[in-house]
């Protein structure tokens, strides 16, 4: 891709470079030994500027949102957008990004379970010179090379979520439960699960944790959850770590018609909303917002294309849709 770079934008790059910043910025310095010449969204060119997107899929609403929001935010900023879905595959997410690197878009955006998988793939779009901006993926380092990550942290996160679930439970005179979970296969699950379980211990409850599934499909969780209500005489709590864990948890519950148990998730969506309003067991979940996270990372593309530091690290804790209405990360912890 041809690209012309103006005086202007390389004297503000080199300015940044000389300037101190924040310990939660990224480092000018280090970022534009890496990326020396990215190209501004307003300089001249003959193609448009272009933001390749890898996302994991297409098939949890959170993400459909997601990728919604890029395809209109690309088009009111005047930038052609390209999407890859991974089909929740590392390897299609190597080879899109791979792809994309090899098509020169000016900047990757990546949204995926399998950062720690993501090694050779920044090294590449490094000796591009692409950018790479990542959106709620687990497993990525510091020392990775990238410009910015906007996150619900998975371990954080779920232990705010996890200490509101034993605050509810103690309120019932309860400081003891058994609970089963579903979650996937990567290092996003393994995050959300064990500081969801740490959230609940931290709180001051004994936990016995029965079992965890491996799951992906709405289908896949209602099954497991099948297994563990045969299993299973008395469960208080099954937590899922999305959408279709959710969903799938509460056909296999509502079924059973086992009243004892309780359901707390991760992403809010159209079919998690009534359930949850209308006090079934299906109690809380996490409303992740999928565009407030695109929005600020295309606004980071913009912000350094143009020579402005970008926060390598924005970390944000998302409301926790509730049957007892809204709360917050302050409402849990008294801040």
């Amino acid at each position: 891709m041809k690209r012309l770079f103006s005086i202007l934008l390389v004297l503000m790059v080199l300015g940044g470079m000389l300037c101190g910043c924040n310990s939660s910025s990224i480092s000018q310095a280090n970022s534009t030994s890496a990326f020396s010449e990215a190209p501004a969204p307003s300089d001249s060119t003959d193609e448009p500027f272009t933001v390749g997107f890898s996302i994991i899929t297409l098939n949890i609403p959170y993400y459909g949102e997601m990728a919604d929001t890029f395809k209109s935010e690309c088009e009111a900023r005047g930038w052609n957008p390209i999407i890859a879905e991974a089909g929740m595959d590392v390897e299609t997410t190597l080879n899109d990004c791979t792809d994309m690197i090899q098509k020169g878009v000016d900047a990757l955006v990546i949204a995926s379970w399998y950062g720690d998988s993501l090694g050779d793939v920044l090294e590449k779009a490094k000796s591009a010179n692409i950018p790479v901006y990542f959106i709620n993926t687990g497993g990525l380092s510091d020392s990775d090379v990238y410009v910015g990550h906007v996150i619900a942290d998975d371990v954080e996160v779920a232990k705010y979520s996890g200490t509101w679930t034993a605050q509810y439970f103690q309120k019932q005179g309860k400081t003891e439960i058994s609970m089963v979970s579903t979650t996937s296969a990567s290092t996003v699950g393994r995050n959300r699960v064990d500081g969801y379980i740490t959230g609940l211990k931290e709180a001051g409850m004994t936990v016995n944790v029965l079992n965890e599934y491996i799951t992906d499909s709405r289908e896949d969780c209602m099954a497991a959850l099948e297994d563990a209500l045969t299993a299973y005489d008395h469960i208080d709590l099954v937590y899922g770590i999305g959408t279709n864990n959710n969903l799938g948890e509460y056909d296999a519950i509502d079924a059973a018609q086992r009243k004892e148990c309780v359901i707390v998730g991760w992403d809010l969506s159209e079919d998690d909303k009534p359930l949850i309003d209308a006090k079934t067991q299906f109690i809380a979940t996490l409303d992740v917002d999928a565009t407030f996270e695109m929005t600020t990372t295309l606004d980071h593309v913009e912000a350094y294309a143009k020579g402005e530091t970008v926060e390598r690290l924005t970390n944000y804790y998302p409301v926790l849709y509730t049957s007892e209405g809204k709360v917050t990360y302050e409402d849990v912890f008294g801040k």
